[in-house]
């Protein structure tokens, strides 16, 4: 009977400790698998970094560019309505230049 129960304790211990190796495998893997996925992490977390700076910068660039074109734009635009406003003054003073020349010359036939 005491040697039954020793047979059985022993198989009892054997099918423990093969359960204990698989485990400790299972852990391994597990513990494997974690360092990879940490690992994967970080390179994402770096590149992430890297392409939001690098967005960051074309966006600055792109803001700085824009504002430069709207000052430039607004620099036209007020050439522009410049030389506008010399054409009517011009264009009024011609009128009056010619009306001058008109009457004069109908002053100068009827006398």
């Amino acid at each position: 009977m005491a040697e039954s129960k020793a047979v059985s304790f022993h198989s009892e211990v054997r099918a423990l400790h093969k359960q204990l190796q698989i485990s400790n495998k299972v852990k391994t893997r597990s513990e494997d698998e974690l360092k990879d996925t940490a690992q994967t992490l970080a390179q994402l977390k770096d590149e992430l970094q890297t392409t939001t700076k690098s967005y960051e910068g074309q966006l600055s660039m792109m803001s700085d560019h824009l504002a430069g074109m709207n000052e430039k734009l607004a620099q036209q635009k007020d050439e522009i309505d410049d030389l506008k406003t010399q054409l009517s003054s011009t264009k009024s003073s011609s009128k009056v230049s010619y009306n001058m020349n008109f009457y004069s010359y109908i002053n100068y036939s009827i006398l």
